[in-house]
C-alpha cells in the first residue's frame, strides 16, 4: 500500500469564501484514499494563500517527499497545492522523482507527458483565476466606493457596525469632533490651544491616555469625511454615513487652516445665514453684508437684475425661529404617541423574533440537506453529475433567499423606539435650542428640520423634512394614531439619531 501525505489548504480570507472548508477537504481526501488503496501517513493543514511561493508547511512537505519518505501527496484539488509556477516546479521535480500527486477531482499526475501537460494547464487556470479575482476585487471595491461605502476603519467620531457593515456616529466622541469644528471656526483657538481645551473637557486618544496631538487634530479638521464625503486613491466620493458638520462650516475651517479667512479691521464678520437660502425670484444664493452696524441679507443677483429687497438679520431670524413652532407637540399628545409607539415596537419585536426563529430553522434544514447531498455525490450514490449540480443549485438559491430574509429582519429590529423618543424631545426643544445656539447649531437645526428655504418679498418659504412633516401635520389635526403609524414606518426604514443635534 502506497504511503501518502494528505494536504489541506484554505486561504487567509474568511472560510465562507473558500471552495471547501479544511474538514470538508479532509472528508473527500479520505474517501479518495480508501477507494484508491492509499495509506495516509500524515495530514497537513495550512491556512495560507497559494498565489505566491512561501508556504511554510507546504515547503516542509516538499522536503519530506524529496527525502523519499512517502510515495505520494493527495489534495482535494490541484489548486489547493499550487496557484503559482514556482511551487509547480517543485511538484514537477517530485513527479520526475517518482512521487505521485493525487487530485481527487482529476486523478493522479505521474511521470508521463500527459500528466505534465495537464498539471501545467491546471496550474495556469488556477493562476489566471487568482489574477481575475484580484481584478474583480479591485473593481468591486471601486464600485462600493462609488456607492458610498467607505472601505476602512471608521475615523474618530464614528464606529464600525460589524453586523450591518456600516459606519455609524460614535455618541461619545462625535460631540467633541463637532465642537472642534465650531470652536476653530471662531478664530479664537490655535490647533494647540484647541487640542488642550478638548482634552480638559474629556476628549482623549483612542487609547484614552493622552490629549490629541496638533497634527492629528489638523488631519481631523481637514478630512472631508466629516461633511459626508471621503477620499480614496485621490478621488472624492460621497459617503453613506451621516455627516457631523455642514459643508459650509467645513469650508470655513479650511479657509482658516489655509490662512484665507475673511476679516475686516482684524476681526472676522460672522454672517450666520449667508449662502443658506436662495432667492425666490431668480434662484440665486442669498448673501450678506454689514452696513452701519447692521447685517443685511440680499440676493447676489449673479444672474442679472433682481427686484427682491434687503432684509435685516434680526427680522430674518424671527422667521427662521418660527419654523420650529408647528413641530412642537403638546405634552399629552407627545405622551400618547410614545405609549402607542411602545406598543407597536413590542408587536414588531415579537413578530421579528418568531419570524427569525422560523427562518433559521429552515436554514439549518437546508444546510443539512446540502450536506447529505454532497455525501451522496462523494460516495457515488449520484451518477448523474448534472442532476447533482441542479439539486445543489436549487438548495443554494433557497439558502441565499432565506439568509437575505434573516438579514432584512435583523436590520429592522434596531431600537427605533429610542430614536422616536429623541425626535419628540428635539421637536419640543428645537426653538429654544435655535434661539440659544451658536451659528453652526442654528444652521444644523434648520438643515435637519427644513429644506428648500427660499426668501421672497422678505418672507421665508420652506418645506419640512421627514419625519418633521409628520409632527407638523399632527399639530394641525387630531389623528394622533395615524401619526404613530407614520413615525413607526419612517424609523423602521431610516436610521437617524436626533439626540446628537441637541448635544
Amino acid at each position: 500500500m502506497k504511503k501518502c501525505i494528505a494536504y489541506y489548504r484554505k486561504s487567509t480570507e474568511g472560510e465562507d469564501r473558500q471552495v471547501l472548508s479544511l474538514e470538508g477537504q479532509r472528508e473527500v481526501v479520505k474517501d479518495y484514499a480508501k477507494k484508491k488503496g492509499l495509506k495516509i501517513v500524515e495530514e497537513i493543514k495550512e491556512s495560507y494563500s497559494a498565489k505566491a511561493p512561501g508556504r511554510p508547511k507546504f515547503n516542509l512537505m516538499i522536503k519530506k517527499a524529496q527525502k523519499g519518505k512517502i510515495d505520494g501527496i493527495i489534495a482535494y484539488k490541484l489548486n489547493r497545492l499550487t496557484r503559482n509556477y514556482a511551487d509547480l516546479g517543485a511538484l514537477a521535480q517530485l513527479i520526475e522523482a517518482g512521487i505521485e500527486i493525487h487530485d481527487t477531482s482529476y486523478g493522479v499526475y505521474k511521470d508521463d507527458s500527459n500528466s505534465f501537460i495537464m498539471i501545467g494547464v491546471n496550474t495556469a487556470i488556477a493562476s489566471a483565476k487568482i489574477k481575475g479575482l484580484s481584478e474583480d476585487t479591485k473593481r468591486g471595491l471601486k464600485q462600493k466606493r462609488e456607492m458610498g461605502w467607505f472601505p476602512g476603519y471608521a475615523p474618530t467620531g464614528y464606529v464600525n457596525n460589524k453586523i450591518d457593515h456600516t459606519i455609524e456616529i460614535d455618541p461619545k466622541r462625535a460631540p467633541y469632533i463637532k465642537k472642534a469644528f465650531r470652536l476653530y471656526d471662531t478664530g479664537e483657538y490655535s490647533l494647540r490651544s484647541l487640542a488642550k481645551k478638548l482634552y480638559n473637557e474629556g476628549f482623549r486618544t483612542r487609547a484614552n491616555s493622552d490629549y490629541i496631538s496638533k497634527s492629528t487634530l489638523e488631519r481631523i479638521l481637514k478630512s472631508p469625511f466629516y461633511y459626508g464625503y471621503f477620499k480614496q486613491n485621490g478621488e472624492l466620493y460621497q459617503g453613506n454615513h451621516t455627516a457631523l458638520v455642514s459643508k459650509e462650516l467645513w469650508d470655513r475651517v479650511q479657509d482658516r487652516l489655509n490662512g484665507k479667512a475673511q476679516t475686516e479691521g482684524g476681526k472676522k464678520h460672522v454672517f450666520k445665514y449667508r449662502g443658506f437660502l436662495t432667492c425666490g425670484e431668480c434662484g440665486c444664493s442669498i448673501t450678506a453684508e454689514k452696513q452701519k452696524g447692521h447685517i443685511y441679507y440680499r440676493c447676489t443677483k449673479s444672474r442679472g437684475n433682481c427686484s427682491q429687497p434687503y432684509i435685516r438679520e434680526e427680522e430674518l431670524e424671527i422667521q427662521l425661529a418660527a419654523i420650529f413652532d408647528p413641530i412642537k407637540i403638546e405634552q399629552k399628545v407627545s405622551e400618547f404617541i410614545m405609549e402607542r409607539l411602545k406598543e407597536l415596537y413590542e408587536e414588531d419585536k415579537n413578530y421579528q423574533e418568531k419570524a427569525t426563529k422560523n427562518l433559521k430553522s429552515k436554514l439549518t434544514h437546508l444546510k443539512e440537506k446540502k450536506k447529505k447531498l454532497f455525501r451522496k455525490m462523494v460516495n457515488d450514490q449520484i451518477e448523474d453529475k448534472e442532476m447533482y449540480k441542479e439539486l445543489k443549485q436549487e438548495i443554494d438559491n433557497k439558502i441565499i433567499e432565506i439568509s437575505e430574509q434573516i438579514s432584512k429582519l435583523s436590520q429592522s429590529t434596531y431600537d427605533w423606539l429610542q430614536q422616536s423618543s429623541n425626535l419628540l424631545k428635539l421637536a419640543n426643544r428645537a426653538k429654544k435650542l435655535f434661539l440659544e445656539g451658536n451659528q453652526e447649531q442654528k444652521r444644523q437645526l434648520l438643515n435637519s428640520v427644513s429644506s428648500n428655504l427660499v426668501l421672497r418679498g422678505r418672507k421665508v418659504h420652506y418645506t419640512y423634512k421627514k419625519p418633521f412633516d409628520i409632527l407638523a401635520k399632527t399639530g394641525e389635526r387630531c389623528d394622533w394614531l395615524g401619526s404613530c403609524y407614520d413615525l413607526r414606518t419612517f424609523f423602521v426604514q431610516n436610521k437617524l439619531d436626533f439626540s446628537l443635534i441637541s448635544a
